[in-house]
Protein backbone atom coordinates (compact mmCIF):
# COMPACT_ATOMS: atom_id res chain seq x y z
CA UNK A 1 0.00 0.00 0.00
CA UNK A 2 2.70 2.00 0.66
CA UNK A 3 4.44 1.36 -2.24
CA UNK A 4 1.71 2.64 -4.63
CA UNK A 5 0.96 5.81 -2.60
CA UNK A 6 5.08 6.60 -3.01
CA UNK A 7 4.69 5.53 -6.95
CA UNK A 8 1.42 8.22 -6.97
CA UNK A 9 3.74 10.76 -5.13
CA UNK A 10 6.06 10.73 -8.38
CA UNK A 11 8.91 9.13 -6.58
CA UNK A 12 10.39 6.55 -8.47
CA UNK A 13 11.82 3.00 -7.56
CA UNK A 14 15.77 2.90 -7.60
CA UNK A 15 17.12 -0.18 -5.52
CA UNK A 16 14.81 -1.19 -2.97
CA UNK A 17 14.14 3.06 -2.08
CA UNK A 18 11.97 5.41 -3.68
CA UNK A 19 13.43 8.72 -4.86
CA UNK A 20 12.09 12.08 -6.49
CA UNK A 21 14.31 13.10 -9.67
CA UNK A 22 12.55 15.91 -10.24
CA UNK A 23 13.31 17.42 -7.03
CA UNK A 24 16.92 17.22 -7.04
CA UNK A 25 19.35 19.52 -5.93
CA UNK A 26 22.32 20.56 -7.17
CA UNK A 27 25.76 21.21 -5.29
CA UNK A 28 27.82 22.66 -8.76
CA UNK A 29 30.50 23.78 -5.77
CA UNK A 30 31.48 20.12 -4.72
CA UNK A 31 30.13 18.56 -8.67
CA UNK A 32 27.22 16.26 -6.71
CA UNK A 33 23.50 16.11 -7.03
CA UNK A 34 21.64 14.69 -4.26
CA UNK A 35 18.30 12.91 -4.97
CA UNK A 36 15.83 13.06 -1.92
CA UNK A 37 13.10 9.96 -1.12
CA UNK A 38 12.11 7.32 1.22
CA UNK A 39 12.67 3.80 2.42
CA UNK A 40 10.27 1.37 3.37
CA UNK A 41 9.53 -1.25 5.38
CA UNK A 42 6.27 -3.57 6.47
CA UNK A 43 7.41 -5.98 9.02
CA UNK A 44 5.58 -7.36 12.06
CA UNK A 45 6.27 -6.71 15.47
CA UNK A 46 5.17 -7.93 18.68
CA UNK A 47 2.22 -9.56 16.86
CA UNK A 48 1.10 -6.70 15.12
CA UNK A 49 1.81 -4.70 11.44
CA UNK A 50 4.11 -2.38 11.46
CA UNK A 51 5.08 0.40 9.23
CA UNK A 52 8.69 2.03 8.91
CA UNK A 53 9.08 5.01 6.83
CA UNK A 54 12.52 6.67 6.81
CA UNK A 55 14.05 9.54 4.78
CA UNK A 56 17.12 8.52 2.42
CA UNK A 57 19.18 10.50 0.11
CA UNK A 58 20.55 9.35 -3.13
CA UNK A 59 24.07 11.11 -4.15
CA UNK A 60 25.45 11.41 -7.37
CA UNK A 61 28.58 12.57 -8.34
CA UNK A 62 28.15 13.99 -11.70
CA UNK A 63 31.93 13.39 -12.84
CA UNK A 64 32.30 10.88 -15.66
CA UNK A 65 34.98 7.96 -15.29
CA UNK A 66 36.47 9.73 -18.10
CA UNK A 67 36.96 13.31 -16.73
CA UNK A 68 38.32 11.61 -13.65
CA UNK A 69 40.49 9.26 -15.59
CA UNK A 70 41.93 12.42 -17.51
CA UNK A 71 42.01 14.47 -14.39
CA UNK A 72 44.76 11.24 -13.12
CA UNK A 73 46.93 11.22 -15.69
CA UNK A 74 47.22 15.00 -16.40
CA UNK A 75 47.88 15.25 -12.87
CA UNK A 76 50.81 12.59 -12.72
CA UNK A 77 53.70 12.62 -15.51
CA UNK A 78 54.42 9.02 -14.70
CA UNK A 79 51.97 6.56 -16.32
CA UNK A 80 51.68 3.65 -12.90
CA UNK A 81 50.84 6.46 -10.68
CA UNK A 82 48.32 7.95 -12.45
CA UNK A 83 46.84 4.29 -13.06
CA UNK A 84 47.68 3.82 -9.24
CA UNK A 85 45.76 6.93 -8.21
CA UNK A 86 42.68 6.28 -10.58
CA UNK A 87 42.17 3.24 -9.11
CA UNK A 88 41.94 4.19 -5.72
CA UNK A 89 39.28 6.85 -6.40
CA UNK A 90 37.43 4.60 -8.41
CA UNK A 91 37.19 0.75 -6.90
CA UNK A 92 34.42 0.55 -5.13
CA UNK A 93 32.16 3.36 -6.54
CA UNK A 94 29.50 2.86 -8.46
CA UNK A 95 29.31 3.80 -12.08
CA UNK A 96 25.83 4.89 -13.91
CA UNK A 97 26.07 4.28 -17.64
CA UNK A 98 23.28 5.94 -20.04
CA UNK A 99 21.39 3.93 -22.63
CA UNK A 100 19.16 4.04 -25.46
CA UNK A 101 16.54 1.84 -26.03
CA UNK A 102 15.47 1.84 -29.53
CA UNK A 103 12.34 0.29 -30.47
Amino acid sequence: MSYRLLEIAGLKLLGRNYYSFDKKIELDRYKLTLFPGFMTAVNVYEGQLMINVDLSTKVMNKQTVYTILMDKFNRFNDTKQAQDASLKELIGQIVLTPFVIYF
